[in-house]
């Protein structure tokens, strides 16, 4: 059963695959593939890596201090990122 969160979300990376990437359509199914892929295996490092940090007893205000702080640059990064222009020539 597909959840409306989980829809939205495949509908996101869909157009970013076809609009940011700017993809060949021949690649299209194999870039979702490999997204999904990779979402799955980073998904279940950070459920190990979550263990593992329960295990050492790390303090979680530091945790969410330093994803904080790794967020907040990633969202500057994103400002630096430019879709690629297509040449368009009118017949």
């Amino acid at each position: 059963m597909t959840t409306p969160a989980k829809s939205s979300l495949q509908a996101w990376v869909v157009v970013a695959l076809l609009c940011v990437v700017g993809c060949d359509p021949r690649y299209r199914a194999t870039g979702y593939g490999v997204l999904n892929f990779l979402s799955c295996t980073i998904g279940g490092i950070g459920i190990y890596a979550g263990g593992a940090l329960r295990d050492a007893n790390v303090d979680l205000g530091k945790l969410f201090l330093f994803v904080s702080f790794a967020i907040a640059a990633c969202a500057v990064l994103l400002f630096f990122l430019k879709p690629k222009q297509n040449s368009v020539t009118s017949a």
